[in-house]
């Protein structure tokens, strides 16, 4: 070829990752060990059943949560626009509500179906892995070596229209990491099937704040 050749890639929205900083997490961490002590905050969501992992909400680090999921929405906002690409809103003057969030406790065999969320972006703050991810998935892997068990997945449709699935194989690394993601985007919880540990993660939207 002597022409130089160029790739366009199509703009789409991105998946924010980070980690919260250790002061901040151990807080979030001793809570959600205690939390089950405090029954009148356990309820259900639209996926509560049998063979699901149980909620709760959270009592005392919900506001530090809360500001520290605005500040990154904030910063996904600053760089992407989400509010553009939300067919939700087009008022620019709407700020972004975080305090919507539970905690999961997820045991062996327990998994999480295929949803979505209500809002302008979801997040995944993961507290406990009881796990050892290579452990899980010894003895289930496929002809290419590979495996979904204890695994995060998103969900999605590339440019040629085909059914994607991007897997995060969650192991102990992944405690402290949040991730924050666009609501609609669908996304499931595989489960794991050795280890007698809860796994603990806590869940979230960023809505729009509005004043009825």
């Amino acid at each position: 070829m002597e022409n130089k050749l160029d790739f366009q890639f199509l703009p789409t929205l991105p998946i924010a990752i980070t980690k919260l900083h250790k002061d901040k997490f151990e807080k979030v961490y001793n809570e959600c060990l205690n939390l089950k002590d405090h029954k009148m905050q356990k309820f259900k969501t639209g996926l509560s059943g049998i063979g699901t992992p149980i909620h709760y909400r959270l009592r005392e680090c919900e506001n530090m949560l809360a500001e520290e999921v605005l500040g990154i929405a904030d910063a996904y906002q600053k760089n992407h626009d989400i509010r553009l690409r939300n067919i939700y809103c087009t008022n620019n003057d709407l700020a972004f509500n975080g305090k919507d969030m539970w905690v999961n406790y997820q045991t062996k065999n327990e998994y999480v179906p295929l949803h979505h969320h209500e809002g302008v972006l979801s997040w995944v703050l993961w507290v406990k892995i009881p796990y050892d991810v290579k452990e899980e998935r010894k003895e289930d892997l496929d002809d290419k070596g590979d495996s979904i068990t204890a695994s995060f997945n998103f969900c999605y449709f590339d440019i040629a229209g085909n059914q994607r699935t991007f897997p995060i194989a969650v192991d102990k690394s992944h405690e402290g990491v949040l991730m924050m993601f666009p609501s609609k985007l669908l996304h499931q919880v595989n489960p794991f099937y050795k280890s007698e540990g809860e796994r603990i993660s806590i869940s979230g939207n960023i809505r729009y704040e509005t004043v009825v």
